[in-house]
């Protein structure tokens, strides 16, 4: 299964990721996890390879590409990409067994419903938008960097987001399942409850689905 966080720079998409993987690991055989992405970007301090993200040289990543080996790709300023591969959804695809949170892109949203062709498929994916004040995400913008530290290149590379953000993400509550406000801690704990209800009762629907779905094939077998 796979759930799918999607909204603009600064929403708390991670924070809510991390959140849901807390909330949701409750045995050790009914757990979710953050689906790792690959990310040229130098590696931040605490972060670990093949659990934070992959990280890859460019000439790496753009092999990757090449290959048409990303559900897709997204390109910052100063040649920093970010993806995640195609071989990485599969593993979530129609597996109750398999749980994953996805941040993503409203272009990564897009690519892997498009992956979506089975029925146990289609049940196995649930996405999220979620809004945010631009106010919010720029204060959380400021004190993620510091504001010791903040500089004309952070305040460039704010007004870029920005003004990315705004084109890229109009029309989307209509691509997902669901859309939250997550502006404040209260919303970000209320959220990552909610959701992490929608995935249990949607792991319940596919796994129904899966035995019918294997009782009716034995039935047709005699």
């Amino acid at each position: 299964m796979l759930v799918i966080l999607c909204g603009p720079s600064g929403c708390g998409k991670s924070t809510l990721a991390k959140r849901i993987v807390e909330d949701f690991n409750i045995t050790p055989f009914e757990h979710a996890e953050e689906v790792v992405m690959t990310t040229t970007r130098a590696p931040r301090a605490g972060e670990r390879e093949g659990v934070d993200y992959y990280f890859k040289s460019v000439d790496e990543f753009r092999k990757i590409m090449d290959h048409q080996g990303f559900v897709y790709s997204e390109e910052y300023s100063g040649e920093r990409f970010y993806g995640v591969t195609k071989e990485t959804v599969r593993e979530y695809l129609g597996n109750p067994d398999k749980i994953g949170i996805l941040v993503t892109t409203p272009q990564g949203l897009r690519s892997v419903k498009n992956m979506l062709h089975s029925d146990e498929e289609k049940m196995s994916v649930f996405s999220c938008f979620l809004e945010c004040s631009l106010g919010e995400r720029v204060k959380r913008y400021i004190d993620r960097i510091g504001t010791d530290k903040f500089s004309f290149d952070d305040m460039s590379e704010i007004s870029a987001r920005v003004n990315r953000d705004f084109g890229m993400f109009l029309g989307i509550e209509s691509d997902v399942n669901k859309t939250f406000v997550n502006e404040t801690k209260e919303n970000l704990l209320g959220n990552s409850k909610r959701i992490c209800m929608a995935m249990k009762e949607s792991r319940e629907c596919l796994q129904n689905f899966l035995e019918n779905k294997e009782r009716d094939s034995q039935d047709l077998s005699y």
